[in-house]
């Protein structure tokens, strides 16, 4: 992850280019184990707790 972070980060920094970490995950072969699961673990509403109703 990382080395993925870092690649991402050098391209927004130095190109003005977008982050493109998460597509950098998905198509790294390393993660392909957890691709299912991946859009379910990043969910912000797993993040927020009961931040809604308060």
């Amino acid at each position: 992850i990382r080395v993925l972070f870092q690649q991402a980060a050098a391209v927004v920094k130095q190109e003005g280019g977008d982050n493109d970490l998460l597509n950098r995950i998905k198509t790294d072969p390393y993660f392909t184990p957890i691709l299912g699961q991946l859009d379910a673990l990043l969910d912000p509403k797993t993040f927020i707790g009961r931040a809604p109703q308060q």
